[in-house]
């Protein structure tokens, strides 16, 4: 699997979304039921399918995340081959010897834009607002 199986509690928050799926994918909710008795291993590809779908969505429409890394907020933006990304250490963290906060770029192929988001996520990351990036970024070059 390219992304980890949605939990049962992400599932159930996307209920309404997973029975679209099924929808979709032409599966009728009585063979749903019978393959988590009689064919476990056919539901659990449906399972995997559907959160493969659901992050690759997910990842493709989120365009900024913010992560808290505990010492240091991380504000990243995505482009389709490109992340920009602003380290604005915590006040606490802060010492006359280190600089404030930095800037850093990542290119990345077109096609593993979805993974870096991904692994992001995984991290801790959170989807932000444009707007609150676009702050950083305006605070960052004065």
């Amino acid at each position: 699997m390219r992304f980890r199986r949605l939990t049962s509690t992400e599932l159930e928050a996307l209920e309404g979304d997973f029975v679209q799926f099924l929808a979709e994918s032409s599966i009728p909710s009585d063979a749903w039921s019978r393959w988590q008795i009689e064919a476990p291993e056919r539901m659990e590809a449906v399972l995997d399918a559907f959160s493969e779908a659901f992050w690759e969505r997910a990842c493709t429409r989120i365009t900024h995340l913010k992560r808290d890394a505990g010492d240091a907020v991380w504000w990243f933006e995505f482009g389709e081959t490109e992340a920009l990304a602003y380290c604005i250490p915590q006040l606490s963290a802060v010492s006359e010897s280190e600089p404030s906060a930095y800037q850093a770029r990542r290119t990345y192929p077109k096609d593993l834009r979805s993974d870096v988001v991904f692994s992001l996520l995984e991290q801790g990351g959170v989807p932000c607002e444009p707007e609150a990036f676009a702050a950083i970024r305006s605070a960052w070059s004065g």
